[in-house]
């Protein structure tokens, strides 16, 4: 009986490290979505801008 219960003490410590595990690594995704996210943000504004610029500059220029 001791030996099952020390098997399931095993299984159980097992399990809950496999659990630890995968959180992290979902934690660690999350963070990598996030940044990611906010790098795009920025790309996305600065092309923006860049577009704003030359649709501005063209727009002087059929104005002259």
């Amino acid at each position: 009986m001791a030996h099952e219960i020390r098997n399931m003490e095993l299984y159980t410590g097992t399990l809950d490290n496999v659990i630890a595990f995968i959180l992290t690594e979902m934690e660690d995704a999350a963070v990598g979505v996030e940044k990611a996210e906010r790098r795009c943000t920025r790309q996305s504004t600065s092309a923006l801008g860049k577009i704003e610029a030359i649709q501005a500059n063209l727009l002087s220029r059929v104005a002259s």
